[in-house]
């Protein structure tokens, strides 16, 4: 019986040390500025939205409107199947807040797509929030373009009044959401020509990846069963053993089954 798998990566936050309670230098990249994790409620700054510290980026030395950024690239390789198939989305939250003051200082998130050369692939800002007295909930949704491999996540506070910078960050969260791939994200190739040319010389199912706990069994005209294959993967069956002929195949995951027909031509 196949059992639908059980993803860890879908409950735990992706990013780390997202709540400031060890030093930043624990998954964290400074930019500019004086960042550190500050302790809540000492010499007048915000109770923190989670735990007992936040994110803070220091003094500026009166250089008012100089962002200083604080930044994490998040790794999403493992999802990448989902991603380009359209089907993986994430769900980010964040927290931001300003001091009392006239005019206040400004906390904003800004959220990268990066492809697999780290160029940026769309960007995503927040605006520049002055919320006092509370924490502003930062909260979206993220469908991430095809060719994503990792999300940058930058905070940037700006100095609008005295010498230190105090728009503070707390409790950032990424978490994949959960998905179960339909029949019609399959597609099964019905040719495999096993000459040598390296065109369609092995059996291949498009997103196969995406049920990564699987069955394929394939079957003569006589309905005898001439190849079985627990958990698929593209390029593990080239159907050598097999006379030129057209098969049938049957693909079963946990959430649906596929039929259809194969041809085994040698060119």
């Amino acid at each position: 019986m196949l059992l639908w798998p059980h993803f860890a990566a879908f409950a735990q936050n992706l990013i780390i040390n997202g709540n400031a309670e060890r030093p930043l230098n624990d998954g964290w990249v400074i930019v500019n500025g004086n960042w550190s994790q500050q302790k809540e409620l000492e010499d007048g700054f915000p109770e923190a939205q989670d735990s007992n510290y936040i994110f803070f980026s220091g003094f500026n030395n009166g250089l008012f409107g100089v962002p200083l950024e604080l930044y994490q690239v998040v790794d999403l390789s493992s999802f990448r199947s989902g991603i380009e198939a359209g089907l993986q989305t994430f769900t980010f939250k964040g927290y931001m807040q300003s001091f009392i003051q006239n005019p206040p200082d400004t906390a904003q998130i800004v959220l990268e797509y990066l492809d697999a050369n780290q160029q940026v692939l769309q960007t995503i800002p927040s605006a520049k929030k002055t919320v006092i007295f509370d924490w502003f909930e930062y909260a979206l949704t993220l469908s991430p373009p095809p060719a994503t491999v990792a999300l940058k996540i930058r905070l940037i506070s700006t100095l609008a009044n005295g010498v230190s910078v105090d728009g503070y960050f707390d409790n950032l969260s990424l978490v994949a959401v959960p998905f179960a791939p339909k029949a019609s994200d399959i597609v099964l190739y019905e040719l495999i020509t096993p000459n040598g040319d390296g065109y369609n010389d092995t059996f291949k199912i498009q997103n196969v990846d995406l049920v990564p706990l699987n069955q394929l069994k394939i079957f003569n005209r006589s309905g005898d069963c001439v190849a079985a294959i627990e958990n698929f993967r593209n390029g593990a069956w080239t159907g050598e053993s097999l006379a030129n002929s057209t098969y049938y195949y049957i693909f079963t995951t946990a959430n649906f089954e596929l039929k259809g027909s194969l041809v085994v031509q040698r060119q």
